[in-house]
C-alpha cells in the first residue's frame, strides 16, 4: 500500500472519530433536560414532584423554587395573612406567640397599628398584646409588662356574703372549702385547713377524711391509706396455708392432684383411681 493511500485512510478514520466526538457531547447534553410526566413540576434542580406540592409553603424541591413565583393567597376575613402569604386565625395576632412562619403576626410593624376588640384586654405599651378579658386578675401574668393584673383589688367583683373568694378573685360556695377538691383553680380553697372533726357515725382515716363507719373492716380500702383496713385494726388473721402434699409410699406415683397411685397403673391407659372405680376394681 502507497503511502499516499495510506495518508488518505487514516484521513477517513480521523473524520469519523470525530463525527462520533460530536454525536456523543451532543447526546449527553440533551441527556441533561430531563423531561417530568404530565402532572408533574421540574425543579431548578431537575427534580420531578407532583404538581400538587407547587406552592404549598414546604420546600419539596430542595432549592425552594416549587415555592417561587406563587401567586398571593386569600385569607378569609376571620383569619390574618401572613407576609409569606400563609393564612393564621385572626385571633392568634398579636397574642404573644409567632404562628406565622416568618412572624409577621407578632411583629411590631403589625402589632402597633392593633385595636383590641371588646372581648380582649389591652396590655398596653408597645407591645399592643391582646389577651383574653378572663384573664384580667386571674392571677397569672399574660402581658408581658404585668398590665392584666395590676389594680385588681380596686376592680375585682365582690363575693356574695355567703361566698368565698379565692386568690385569683373567683367566687366558691363555702361547701366547696377544705373538702379535697380544688374548685378555685389556685387551690386557695384548700389552703389553712384544720383536720375534719369526723361524726359520731363516721370512720377518721389517719389522713384525716371521714368515710361512713360501716365501710370500716368491710374488705374494701375506703380511706385514700387504706387505713380503714389495716389488719391490726380489724383483727384479720392471716389466711391458713394451704394443706401440704401427702407423701406417697414406695411404689406409688402422685399425681398432680396429690392422689398416690400404684406404680404399675402409671400408663396403663386407664385415668388412675377414676378409671378404677369406673370398672369397680377400687384396690
Amino acid at each position: 500500500m502507497s503511502a499516499d493511500r495510506l495518508y488518505e485512510m487514516w484521513g477517513e478514520i480521523g473524520k469519523l472519530m470525530l463525527v462520533h466526538v460530536l454525536l456523543m457531547e451532543l447526546r449527553s447534553s440533551e441527556g441533561t433536560n430531563t423531561d417530568c410526566e404530565t402532572g408533574q413540576f421540574q425543579c431548578r434542580n431537575e427534580r420531578c414532584i407532583p404538581i400538587i406540592w407547587r406552592c404549598d409553603d414546604d420546600d419539596d424541591c430542595s432549592d425552594n423554587s416549587d415555592e417561587e413565583n406563587c401567586p398571593k393567597k386569600t385569607c378569609a376575613t376571620t383569619d390574618f395573612a401572613c407576609k409569606n402569604g400563609q393564612c393564621v386565625p385572626a385571633r392568634w395576632r398579636c397574642d404573644g406567640e409567632a404562628e406565622c412562619p416568618d412572624g409577621s403576626d407578632e411583629a411590631d410593624s403589625t402589632c402597633s397599628r392593633q385595636t383590641c376588640p371588646p372581648e380582649k384586654f389591652d396590655c398596653g405599651g408597645s407591645t399592643h398584646k391582646c389577651v383574653s378579658l378572663s384573664w384580667r386578675c386571674d392571677g397569672e401574668t399574660d402581658c408581658e409588662n404585668g398590665a392584666d393584673e395590676e389594680d385588681c383589688v380596686a376592680d375585682s367583683k365582690a363575693c356574695g356574703a355567703e361566698e368565698f373568694q379565692c386568690r385569683n378573685r373567683k367566687c366558691v360556695a363555702p361547701i366547696f372549702l377544705c373538702d379535697g377538691d380544688d374548685d378555685c383553680g389556685d387551690a386557695s380553697d384548700e389552703e389553712k385547713c384544720s383536720a375534719p372533726t369526723c361524726g359520731p357515725h363516721e370512720f377518721r382515716c389517719n389522713s384525716s377524711e371521714c368515710v361512713p363507719q360501716v365501710w370500716s373492716c368491710d374488705g374494701d380500702p375506703d380511706c385514700p391509706d387504706g387505713s380503714d383496713e389495716y389488719p391490726e385494726r380489724c383483727g384479720r388473721q392471716a389466711p391458713p396455708l394451704p394443706r401440704p402434699r401427702p407423701r406417697c409410699d414406695a411404689g406409688e406415683f402422685q399425681c398432680g392432684s396429690g392422689e398416690c397411685l400404684r406404680l404399675h397403673w402409671k400408663c396403663d391407659g386407664d385415668a388412675g383411681l377414676q378409671g378404677q372405680v369406673r370398672r369397680g376394681q377400687l384396690p
